[in-house]
């Protein structure tokens, strides 16, 4: 049963892969609110200023950032998002 509007979590997706984007607004999509998709981390960071999510999926091995500087960067202006981090270090192309 979905929850309602004001009761969803509301999510980000930063992943490098488009079909791991996808798959995860997919599957995610009926019970929280996907606020916004990025594909590097300065187009994850400007998003996560800007819609204030629950929660962060993050690809840490994305371009455009060094990633060991996101989490402060966002935590300073975003509070308390849960960062939950993935990394696919395959080099076949999806």
């Amino acid at each position: 049963m979905a929850q309602a509007p004001s009761d969803r979590i509301r999510v980000l997706i930063a992943e490098i892969i488009g079909m791991f984007r996808d798959l995860l607004r997919s599957a995610l999509a009926e019970e929280c609110d996907i606020v916004g998709e990025a594909e590097d981390g300065e187009t994850a960071l400007a998003l996560a200023l800007r819609t204030k999510p629950h929660v962060i999926l993050l690809d840490i091995i994305m371009p455009g950032m060094a990633v060991s500087a996101w989490p402060m960067n966002s935590r300073a202006k975003c509070p308390a998002p849960r960062l939950l981090c993935s990394a696919n270090t395959t080099t076949k192309s999806m």
